[in-house]
């Protein structure tokens, strides 16, 4: 028989309600006769009776073996399957599924569980089959217990009552052999764009076309969106290398590819299956129901105009409305699709889809209660290639991750039963999933009181509108394996469009409570506003709903709808402005979505405080924000103290998701309640960040830092990416006065990935999976500068260093200096071959440098230079403690010391240096590619500007650090031989120099060698490095350094030190005689 036509035979007689009766009917006759039974194989009998008589209504003979031993060849020889137990036998084995009888489960519960897990896994071994291919069946008669795996995870139910739901439930196992198993491993292989004949292919090819010939506006409306999410890229290797695949899925020339259309159209492919996942688990569940006529099955066989029809009302969410879910899916941005007549490009890989669909068992959705993770998380990897997911700043947190920060803290909320939690930044859900099976595992409510339990207290919000999706599914599958088609009840699933970095602001405009919210779009701005009490309705989403219909349909008077008994006339003229607003904002050409994300983000500014929040949020640099939405940002993160407001340092500048973790904490965080969030290590010592590590809270009691996970050595946890993180846990105190005093520690737990130990090697859902994998070091956390407010870690044996560097610690009189920026290297790097003479100038005959790994290509020839006109590089590198060696490259450095803010004019180069300025133009395209002088510099003086370029750079005495890797310096002064033949030295980047005071003095040579001993001095170094993460030592150094005095016995000792170091080298001799001297200027008071 046709399968199709099978599946839909047999599910029209699970639903009759003759047989529903009938089950019922030998179910409780079972429970009676199991009850007086006095042996499990008298239960064993009547059971499989009852089944055989049941499963005879579809046509299948069941007949299980019974006493079942099996035959494992590695020992030639049989045993039993379950090695310890006194039976020695399997009770009955139907096919693959395995089913043990007890006289009551629950007397040796735990042993009953582990002897039908281990009968599983031996079949699994000896059968040399994959162990999710089994099921587990232990019962009494009276209870049921489900066994089965997912990957190599093993899913467990709780005991529930064997009645006419859990009988059923069991008769679709035997039911659904040979079956697909709805799983994220066989969804990639259906669906992933690799596939061979890839359906989903089919299907974003198809959309591409469309996308393309119809130059759709919908295109730059989600591209609006998607990069308000932080999803851009400004690297330059991972844009090229994007390009290159798409053109190849898409089968186009890489100059041809529309990325943005690309992008879209497999976007929406993904949405589809989803979509239909969803349709497919709400029709197995409510099938019965009289007003939901059409079963899955039915879909793909719909002629086109009634199939497109049928997807519009799955795609609104009109179908899952009337099941109860308010707002599980609605028309969004991915439905462009539906909106005019397909063709048959479309058409043809649609039904494909739901045909692959309709050949998975949708029901084994019901196994485990804690069979809970981020289902779509590989369908998704599989639909959007790598190289385009990294060049967007995507990657997703491993389950195991996720697990540990929220199992290392979560019960150190202020409410240990029943805290709330919320991701702010949720994406596709592996947070919400994992708060959800932690709230499971906490829980043995029913299942109606764990629907309500659950959606009133795990709550997730993104502003990428493909996650948010994504996570509403995930959140609906979850909890469908605990829905009773028979209850009448609304649902919404608690998962919105929200904006964590720039929050609705909740306002009082007269006696009116009002949350507003402002969209940057190009040049527009606009501002919408709703009264506080629309929000704080019950029936607020199907309000919203039926508002942005009547928008649609341009129905008169739409405001009507959020007037209310006992509203003020303040109250009502505001929703009359959000209506006026939403139409301006339409007439100008915006999409409706717009207006639906809008009520949505103002919806989250009204959803209350939180125990306990866990996220990781995107790690996306200010500058790659889209400049209107950057700018508002940027007003509201003066207004939270975010920035430093220090230019020099940086402090304009920042990683979007310190503001998301301030801004989170001071809107969602209860008092008492912890923040478990995954960021960038540097944010705890980098100045820039100075503003965040303040903690400033509007809302509610202040915010400390609780405690910290530092996973630098835990073996790149992120795949593909290399950049250093930890878990921070912040506390919203209680009261004001517990605070953290200043210097007061905080605990720091390292993470240590054992020797040759894999993370990567496998999916792991659990920290507990990976807990051997890994060692754990204790240290502590100290902000022992005011004025810096920077961390510094160290471990429990060195705590005795902290009261040193709480001394050492503070403002420096002096300043400190980046490198210069030489770029493109490849370019402005050379290598002197020779030099030789021409008509009395000294020129240089040199050849550019080469980096095999650079993706920008300077060619590489000899060029002839003026001589005078280079100048020795210092790279970072090349400095040592008291010891600069090993430099090897010069560059072109076309300024003079009258005139810092500008280069010599071209026409000036032309009379004394035309050599220069001949390569100069030669290698303009070059310069000009990397964009990276003008954007800093302006446009101020010639394409061959240089950034970092200031009195100091022609200082004839400085002291020399690096700003990376290792902690070193040494000095350079006039009498330097190299100034015999050059004009002065130049530092690249990470070399960075002291050569003034703060009032801009230039400092003696003297002056440089007592500096240089002080910053290598083991008490500085030790508080350098451990206030730095490896990858960036600060440039102005947070150090409490006096400036020199010459009557200063212990200023000139450090001096001359300094000066013997750098003749004969460092030794241990030296080093201590340093120690002991800034020991001594430090302890005595000198400063």
């Amino acid at each position: 028989m046709n399968q199709k036509l099978q599946k839909e035979i047999r599910e029209s007689i699970l639903e009759r309600k003759n047989f529903e009766k009938e089950v019922e009917r030998l179910t409780e006759i079972l429970n009676q006769e199991a009850a007086e039974a006095n042996s499990e194989a008298t239960i064993a009998l009547r059971m499989e009776e009852i089944l055989r008589e049941l499963l005879n209504y579809f046509g299948v003979s069941f007949l299980p073996d019974r006493e079942v031993v099996l035959k494992t060849e590695q020992k030639n020889c049989y045993i039993t399957a379950y090695r310890k137990s006194t039976s020695r036998r399997i009770d009955s084995r139907f096919q693959n599924i395995i089913t043990e009888y007890k006289k009551n489960i629950h007397s040796h519960y735990e042993e009953n569980v582990k002897q039908l897990t281990d009968y599983m896994e031996l079949a699994a071994e000896t059968e040399e089959q994959k162990i999710d291919k089994y099921y587990g069946i232990l019962t009494d008669g009276r209870e049921i217990v489900f066994i089965s795996y997912s990957g190599q995870k093993r899913i467990l139910s709780q005991p529930q009552k064997l009645c006419k739901k859990s009988m059923k439930e069991l008769l679709k196992i035997y039911l659904s052999l040979g079956r697909k198993e709805l799983s994220p491993r066989q969804l990639v292989k259906d669906f992933s764009i690799s596939a061979r004949d890839s359906v989903s292919l089919q299907m974003a090819k198809a959309f591409y076309d469309a996308l393309i010939n119809r130059k759709e506006v919908i295109v730059s409306e989600w591209n609006n969106l998607f990069q308000l999410g932080g999803h851009n890229d400004n690297n330059v290797k991972s844009i090229k290398e994007r390009k290159r695949v798409l053109a190849g899925y898409f089968q186009t020339e890489e100059a041809r590819i529309d990325e943005s259309a690309a992008l879209f159209a497999l976007q929406t492919t993904y949405t589809i299956i989803l979509k239909l996942i969803a349709y497919n688990v709400i029709v197995d569940i409510y099938l019965k129901k009289k007003d939901f006529s059409l079963d899955f099955s039915g879909l793909s066989g719909l002629p086109a105009d009634i199939l497109q029809n049928r997807m519009r009302e799955i795609d609104s969410g009109d179908m899952f409305e009337q099941m109860g879910f308010t707002n599980l899916l609605e028309t969004d941005f991915f439905s462009w699709y539906l909106e005019k007549p397909w063709k048959e490009s479309q058409t043809a890989p649609l039904r494909r889809i739901m045909e692959v669909l309709d050949e998975y068992d949708v029901g084994q959705r019901l196994f485990g209660r804690e069979n809970v993770h981020d289902f779509f998380k590989e369908l998704y990897q599989s639909l959007i290639p790598k190289e385009v997911r990294h060049s967007l700043g995507e990657y997703y947190t491993e389950d195991w991750l996720a697990d540990h920060v929220i199992r290392h803290r979560i019960s150190k909320v202020g409410k240990k039963d029943d805290w709330r939690a919320i991701d702010p930044c949720c994406g596709s859900g592996t947070f919400v999933m994992k708060l959800i099976e932690q709230l499971l595992e906490q829980n043995n409510l029913l299942n109606r009181s764990l629907v309500e339990t659950i959606t009133e207290r795990i709550q997730g919000h993104d502003l990428n509108p493909l996650a948010v999706l994504t996570c509403k599914i995930n959140y609906f599958l979850v909890l469908s394996r605990f829905l009773d088609p028979e209850e009448d009840r609304e649902i919404t699933i608690p998962v919105r469009i929200g904006d964590s970095a720039l929050v609705p602001r909740l306002e009082q405009e007269e006696e009116t409570r009002l949350v507003s919210y402002e969209v940057a779009l190009g040049e527009q701005q606009y501002r919408f506003a709703l009264p506080l009490s629309v929000f704080q309705r019950k029936d607020a989403p199907k309000i919203f709903r039926e508002f942005v219909r009547k928008l649609e349909s341009q129905e008169e008077n739409p405001e009507v709808l959020f007037f209310s008994e006992g509203q003020t006339s303040g109250e009502q003229e505001i929703a009359a402005g959000f209506v006026k607003q939403c139409n301006a904002f339409l007439k100008d050409g915006h999409s409706l979505y717009w207006i639906k994300t809008v009520l949505s983000i103002l919806t989250t500014r009204t959803i209350g405080k939180f125990d306990f929040i866990a996220s990781n949020p995107p790690w996306i640099d200010w500058k790659a924000l889209p400049d209107g939405y950057r700018e508002t940002l940027k007003a509201a993160s003066i207004e939270h103290h975010i920035f430093s407001g220090d230019r020099f340092t940086g402090g304009i500048n920042l990683n979007i998701c310190a503001l998301i973790a301030n801004v989170a904490a001071n809107t969602w965080l209860k008092e008492g309640g912890i923040m478990g969030i995954l960021m960038p290590k540097s944010l705890i010592f980098q100045s820039t960040y100075k503003g965040f590590r303040n903690l400033v809270q509007t809302e509610g009691g202040p915010l400390t830092f609780e405690s910290f996970v530092d996973w630098t050595y835990a073996g790149n946890p992120f795949k593909g990416v290399t950049e250093k993180f930890m878990t921070y846990y912040l506390r919203k105190e209680e009261e004001p006065e517990t605070q953290k005093e200043d210097g007061e520690r905080v605990p720091v737990l390292e993470m240590i990935k054992q020797r040759g130990a894999r993370i990567d090697d496998k999916k792991y859902r659990s920290y507990e999976d990976v807990r051997q994998k890994y060692r754990t070091e204790e240290k502590e956390a100290c902000q022992v500068s005011r004025e810096n407010n920077h961390f510094t870690i160290i471990s429990l044996e060195d705590a005795q260093w902290f009261p040193w560097m709480k001394i050492i610690a503070g403002v420096c009189s002096y300043r400190g200096r980046v490198g210069l920026g030489l770029y493109p290297k490849e370019a402005f790097l050379m290598e002197i071959e020779k030099t030789i003479c021409r008509y009395g100038k000294e020129l240089a005959l040199v050849r550019n440098y080469q980096n095999p790994r650079s993706e920008r290509k300077v060619l590489n020839q000899p060029s002839l230079l003026e001589k005078e006109m280079l100048c020795p590089v210092i790279e970072g590198p090349n400095i040592e403690k008291f010891k600069i060696r090993g430099i090897r490259y010069v560059a072109p450095f076309p300024y003079r010391p009258k005139d810092v803010k500008k280069p010599i004019p071209a026409e000036e180069l032309q009379e004394t240096a035309p050599h220069l300025l001949k390569y100069f133009r030669q290698i303009k395209e070059d310069i000009k590619k990397t964009e990276y002088n003008q954007r800093v510099q302006g446009k101020k003086g010639e394409f061959y500007s240089l950034t970092r370029v200031g009195t100091y750079t022609f200082a004839k005495n400085k002291v020399v650090f690096r700003n990376n890797t290792k902690w070193n310096a040494a000095v350079i002064e006039e009498t330097d031989p190299v100034y015999r033949d050059y004009r002065m030295y130049l530092l690249l980047d990470h070399a960075c120099s002291i050569s003034q005071t703060r009032e801009g003095r230039e400092i003696t040579a003297q002056e440089a060698h007592y500096l240089c001993a002080l910053l290598n001095s083991t008490p500085v170094e030790r508080y350098i490095v451990s206030s730095s993460d490896a990858r960036s030592f600060k440039a102005d150094i947070p150090v409490s350094i006096p400036e020199f005095q010459e009557d200063n016995p212990l200023h000139q000792k450090l001096a001359e030190v300094s000066r013997r170091a750098h003749k004969e080298g460092i030794s241990e001799e030296l080093q201590r005689e340093i120690d002991d001297t800034v020991k001594e200027l430090y302890k005595g008071g000198s400063l």
